[in-house]
């Protein structure tokens, strides 16, 4: 019998083909196929904030429009521990796990037929570019490349909204507030319980970086000067880490964290256009 070397993409596979009953990995993506499908898709990997599965997103509606008119696919993954009851959205928050949920994603796309590998988008909503900062720490396969937008990046604990509602969130022991101003505008509370405190503490993704060399293609951050959940000098920071291009950091100076796509959608839509169609990618 003939024996091999166990490589690690032999073992991350493994890994995921054995938790995937656990995880049901596939339905938790929500697929936008182009119906005309000329070749190898192009495909965004889409990030959204801490939303429920149900949920409706900004992300969703770009997805939708990219792949209705713009022939690229695009798949919105979810998170675990996610329930909704009545007005509240509940966010169980562990960071590995959310951590595994984008790997798990990531899997999926690599493993679909209908995808361009070397085509490959992500965009990342808020507490979202956070968590991937952290995934992208962590990258063990050395080519891959991304093509990569983020909203109102939220990237460590210490950045949420400001060290007063922190000091009183731990010392009432109170819920992590993250409504977004829709939630508000709806009716909706949505929050991380207190018994996840300690995890949510562990959201660095600034520090992980540092220490790390990220490969991407291309970069495009937007951030709104007014952000009072995220620190807009993290955000700079982080933009930089990433090697962006000081030409795709848009920042809005009378917008806070929730940037509509009203905003946002023409250049994010130039900007995936150029990078994941055009021939000449690599074009920062």
């Amino acid at each position: 019998m003939a024996w091999r070397r166990i490589s690690k993409r032999d073992k991350i596979r493994t890994k995921y083909l054995k938790t995937e009953k656990k995880s049901n990995a596939m339905e938790k993506l929500r697929y936008y196929i182009p119906k005309v499908q000329s070749d190898k898709l192009p495909v965004i990997i889409g990030l959204p904030g801490l939303v429920h599965p149900t949920e409706t997103t900004r992300i969703d509606s770009f997805l939708e429009t990219i792949s209705k008119n713009h022939n690229i696919a695009g798949v919105r993954m979810n998170y675990e521990g996610i329930t909704s009851a009545k007005n509240t959205i509940s966010c169980q928050f562990n960071l590995k796990n959310y951590i595994s949920d984008i790997e798990r994603a990531i899997f999926s796309i690599k493993e679909d037929e209908r995808f361009n590998q070397s085509r490959i988008g992500i965009l990342a909503s808020s507490i979202s570019a956070g968590i991937f900062g952290h995934y992208l720490s962590n990258q063990v396969d050395a080519q891959t490349s991304w093509t990569y937008a983020s909203i109102s990046p939220l990237l460590t604990w210490t950045d949420y909204a400001s060290e007063e509602i922190r000091r009183n969130i731990q010392s009432k022991q109170k819920p992590i507030p993250i409504s977004s101003s829709w939630d508000e505008q709806n009716g909706i509370r949505r929050q991380i319980p207190f018994e996840d405190f300690e995890e949510i503490k562990k959201l660095d993704a600034l520090s992980r970086l540092q220490t790390s060399s990220p490969k991407l293609k291309s970069v495009l951050t937007f951030l709104g000067a007014q952000d009072t959940i995220s620190n807009p000098n993290s955000i700079l920071k982080y933009h930089d880490l990433l090697n962006g291009n000081s030409k795709r950091l848009i920042i809005y100076e009378d917008l806070g964290h929730d940037i509509s796509l009203e905003r946002i959608s023409s250049e994010l839509l130039q900007f995936f256009k150029k990078n994941l169609l055009r021939e000449t990618s690599l074009i920062p």
